[in-house]
């Protein structure tokens, strides 16, 4: 999975993509929650990166599919 794909997923989860830099920054309004996610081109996310973001967005492997 690349940034790009879990940037759109956790969008429609209810972030909001907050500032474009180095790392994209995803704020959640509810509780303020911040995760900065690294998109560099089509590079991929690996799998323990993908683990330690969607344990910071609070979202599980079975939501995470589902909003893709």
């Amino acid at each position: 999975m690349t940034g790009d794909r879990f940037l759109r997923a956790a969008q429609r989860a209810g972030f909001v993509l907050e500032r474009h830099g180095k790392h994209p920054v995803l704020i959640r309004d509810s509780d303020r929650r911040t995760v900065p996610v690294p998109v560099h081109g089509a590079g991929r996310i690996g799998p323990g990166l993908l683990r330690k973001l969607l344990k910071q967005t609070g979202l599980s492997v079975e939501e995470l599919l589902r909003l893709l």
